[in-house]
């Protein structure tokens, strides 16, 4: 487990985030890393300008690379947390910490494909077109026989048919968005060489980054 204090400063420090802002305090706000969880939890140190994720004030907190982080009027990335945390390790080529970070942005990535493409929201509707249409041309019209039902049939289905390509159109837009912002987050912590196409698990295996030989699994 690893410490890291955020607080205000001109200077960076060895094991600290230092913001140079008169909104900051001395001693702000601190990161605990701990590894054998692949977590970061930020926590406020009774500032006076507080410490906000996501836009609401915080006292402790598990942070992410998505979060939006600010130690009062400064912006703060997990980034920096843990680059702060990095030149205290004995290895300045050890992203062990940052690597581990990587499975929780597979893992989202693949709740989020199997929500977007799971999304049945319109199914109801698609079967009210088909079963509920012939009923009301039925009631608002005169009834010939064969003709209410045929029409009615008819336009249920081709409302299913417009339904379902303006489904499968929102759904492949969102699938697209999750795809690029995976893109922009998977990448190696050192020289941001994209890791897309494979698993956490398979570059787990590889300990190192083939390109930059970036640690990526400690021995």
């Amino acid at each position: 487990m690893q410490v890291i204090l955020i607080g205000r400063g001109q200077q960076p420090l060895p094991g600290q985030v230092v913001l140079n802002s008169r909104g900051v305090s001395g001693q702000h706000a601190r990161a605990v890393i701990d590894p054998s969880k692949n977590t970061v939890v930020l926590e406020d140190m009774g500032s006076t300008n507080g410490t906000f994720v996501n836009g609401f004030r915080i006292k402790r907190k598990s942070i992410s690379h998505n979060d939006i982080i600010l130690v009062a009027d400064q912006r703060l990335s997990l980034q920096q947390i843990l680059d702060a945390a990095r030149t205290t390790r004995e290895d300045p080529n050890d992203y062990s910490l940052e690597f581990g970070k990587l499975q929780n942005v597979w893992d989202s990535y693949q709740l989020l494909l199997q929500q977007a493409r799971g999304n049945n929201g319109m199914d109801t509707f698609f079967t009210a077109c088909v079963i509920i249409a012939p009923a009301l041309l039925g009631t608002f019209f005169v009834p010939v026989p064969g003709v209410g039902t045929a029409v009615g049939s008819a336009v249920g289905l081709a409302a299913r048919e417009l339904l379902s390509k303006n489904k499968s159109a929102k759904t492949q837009n969102l699938v697209t968005d999750i795809e690029n912002d995976f893109k922009i987050q998977y990448v190696c912590p050192k020289c941001n060489r994209s890791l897309y196409g494979f698993p956490y698990e398979y570059h787990k295996k590889q300990r190192l980054c083939v390109q930059c030989k970036a640690i990526w699994v400690k021995s």
